[in-house]
């Protein structure tokens, strides 16, 4: 059956005081496959906050539809345990692989997996900090923002698609950067970093032969959805950067996964990334975004619908 349906839960935000849930509107129809709660369930990470996120959760895995969850930077991995009720899944750097029990049998290589990326602690910052080398810092190029980080974001990926599939050193990425030499030690580190997650992401993407739906909080690096959502109320000036992971983007590229669903930047929309066969359907639901999704991986077809 190459048919499915998801709802997608985006950056909830949950606080123990605020304005409570009310359950009686949470509905699903009968052809759901699986809800999925692409992190930020909650606000913060204290037990009052968890036990509120948990009770959300709770109160959709007795829908008896599978429940997915990736941690996100408000409430990060090594709170998950506490969050989650059971039998709700953390797909955290993990593969989670449905049995298509709707028509007994497997097509296509079964129905989608579920590939899941969360985030490890509060802060996250691209895994190669551009912004913070004068070289491919957009706020230092004379022409609008978002130009200039359009330049800078295709200059960025240029030079390290070769360096992820190991074609060239750190050493070289450096160079083409034209990253001074005084911040030369830090970038090594930074690249070496990047490669690291890139190798597991891209492990994930091919350890199924179904088709893939990369569950992530952040966004891909440089897609329509990838915008700081701070803008205006932070000390340092970021509007118009990309924030998300350069990690994601690269191995989205070389692995096509059949879909991207993520959040943390608070923008509700879609993209599409060409890969090396086909592309990607990416999507971001926004904030506190609940959206039906529906997809046919024959068909290649991707549709929400954003309540």
């Amino acid at each position: 059956m190459s048919e499915h349906t998801y709802f997608l839960f985006g950056d909830i935000h949950i606080k123990p005081t605020g304005k409570s849930v009310d359950y009686e509107k949470l509905s699903f129809p009968s052809d759901v496959d699986a809800i999925l709660v692409n992190g930020d369930l909650t606000h913060r990470s204290d037990e009052a906050s968890l036990e509120a996120g948990r009770e959300f959760l709770a109160h959709l895995s007795t829908h008896d539809i599978s429940v997915v969850t990736v941690p996100g930077n408000h409430d990060p991995a090594p709170h998950i345990d506490r969050l989650l009720p059971p039998p709700v899944e953390s797909a955290h750097r993990n593969v989670v692989q449905f049995d298509d029990s709707r028509d007994g049998h497997s097509e296509n290589g079964g129905p989608p997996a579920i590939v899941g990326w969360g985030c490890e602690q509060f802060d996250f910052s691209p895994e190669f900090e551009y912004d913070t080398f004068p070289a491919t810092d957009p706020r230092r190029h004379d022409e609008p923002r978002h130009r200039a980080m359009e330049r800078v974001g295709e200059t960025l990926l240029c030079a390290l698609r070769p360096f992820v599939h190991g074609d060239c050193t750190a050493r070289d990425v450096l160079s083409t950067l034209e990253i001074q030499r005084q911040h030369r030690g830090t970038a090594q580190s930074q690249l070496e970093h990047l490669r690291g997650e890139y190798e597991q992401i891209s492990t994930l993407l091919s350890a199924s032969e179904a088709p893939t739906i990369l569950l992530t909080h952040v966004p891909a690096f440089a897609t329509a959805v990838d915008t700081h959502h701070s803008i205006g109320s932070r000390e340092e000036d970021r509007d118009g950067l990309a924030c998300g992971s350069l990690a994601l983007r690269l191995a989205i590229e070389d692995h096509t996964p059949f879909a991207h669903l993520c959040g943390h930047s608070h923008k509700e929309g879609y993209h599409y990334v060409e890969g090396e066969v086909g592309g990607t359907h990416v999507y971001n639901p926004g904030f506190r975004g609940i959206a039906r999704i529906d997809i046919d991986t024959e068909k290649r077809s991707f549709a929400f619908d954003l309540f």
